[in-house]
């Protein structure tokens, strides 16, 4: 795989390194326990495209995509978003996480419905697995806050995304949970659903 400086072999649709850093199996434990975001039993490609549809950034970023380009999801978890920015495109979309266990789903969601144009990579983001000056478009969503280090995450990140490409990353803080909390609180007390 091109976007791999490491070499590794690519077992049941995932290529897998070993996760070492302490950190980041706390994160994988927890995840390994409530995969996120998890499928429902009915999901297929339609359902997958009208969510990522529903919701105004992804598919604004879908949009400024393009085609036939190299696009990373960083944190991919179940692989939902990574999926949908493949579908119905001739991209080449990488979802990279460190919880096994999502990336699991992710590949046989991929496998039974026949989705080619994807891979998955189970990695540490500080095990620097990717090549350097590769991806047009990384989105990096909720993650690096996660790390030891986002800062040190950012960094080796960054590295492979193109000269010219863009990132999209997104981090959690008091204002916006704040902000949700209260989404929330209203959509409950009106009964409405996302």
């Amino acid at each position: 795989m091109d976007c791999l400086k490491k070499k590794i072999i690519k077992e049941n649709g995932i290529f897998k390194f070993k996760i070492n850093d302490r950190e980041t199996k706390k994160v994988t434990n927890f995840y390994k326990e409530s995969p996120f975001p998890n499928y429902k039993s009915d999901d297929n490609k339609s359902t997958i495209l009208e969510k990522g549809n529903k919701n105004y950034l992804t598919s604004k970023f879908k949009n400024f995509i393009g085609y036939n380009k190299d696009v990373l999801e960083v944190g991919c978890g179940t692989g939902q978003l990574a999926i949908y920015f493949a579908l119905g495109t001739n991209n080449r979309v990488t979802g990279l996480d460190p919880t096994i266990q999502s990336l699991e789903l992710a590949a046989n969601f991929s496998k039974k419905h026949n989705i080619e144009n994807i891979d998955f990579i189970n990695a540490d983001i500080f095990d620097d697995v990717l090549t350097d000056n590769f991806f047009d478009f990384i989105w990096c969503n909720g993650v690096l806050h996660h790390t030891k280090d986002p800062y040190e995450a950012f960094r080796v990140l960054i590295k492979s995304l193109k000269n010219e490409g863009y990132v999209l990353i997104g981090l959690y803080n008091k204002i916006g949970r704040i902000k949700r909390y209260l989404e929330n609180l209203c959509l409950k007390y009106l009964d409405l659903n996302f």
